[in-house]
């Protein structure tokens, strides 16, 4: 493979080798055969952790609380895979994956959360929810804004009021000074 007719103009020797051994690299020859060898990986055993369940901060849950995973585990003793496929019951529907909210609070007691406990956790997973509507709702008023202060700077460059960018700099710069003194 040849490098561009200026490529030597530009680089020198021992680079343009280098551009040349990559793109030979990159490029398959048409006449060498393809090799349609399969990669496959396979695996042994697997091993199984459990969870403590805690109570989270949600605020996608609709109500009710909300569980994580906690930090302690029990370790299940390895097992070989076909085994561990043929004792697993099938695997759930998404919607099989939700769990409501009494169910999720049934969770949490088993766990040895008390019912006050579980009440704070729906507080706190209510405010983040509050928080975060609030959050959506001004960036709807953030973008507003832009639009207005970019509409402002338009009309301002239109009508030749607003000053140069380097006159802007300049009194930055000094507000700047000013401010630290």
């Amino acid at each position: 493979m040849k490098v561009a007719k200026s490529a030597p103009q530009l680089l020198d020797e021992s680079t343009t080798k280098m551009v040349e051994d990559v793109r030979s690299c990159l490029v398959r020859n048409k006449s060498e055969p393809i090799n349609h060898a399969r990669k496959s990986v396979s695996f042994d055993s697997i091993s199984v952790r459990e969870y403590d369940r805690c109570i989270d901060l949600n605020p996608a849950v609709p109500d009710g609380p909300a569980i994580g995973l906690g930090w302690q585990f029990n370790e299940a003793p390895p097992s070989l895979v076909d085994d561990f496929e043929s004792k697993h019951p099938p695997r759930r529907e998404f919607d099989g994956l939700k769990l409501d909210k009494s169910a999720r609070e049934v969770i949490l007691r088993e766990f040895g959360y008390e019912r006050a406990e579980i009440l704070k956790g729906v507080r706190k997973v209510n405010i983040a929810r509050n928080q975060r509507k609030s959050t959506l709702a001004m960036q709807e008023h953030e973008n507003l804004h832009l639009t207005v202060e970019k509409v402002k700077k338009q009309f301002k460059k239109c009508l030749g009021v607003r000053s140069s960018y380097s006159t802007e700099e300049k009194n930055l710069w000094k507000h700047a000074q000013n401010v630290h003194k």
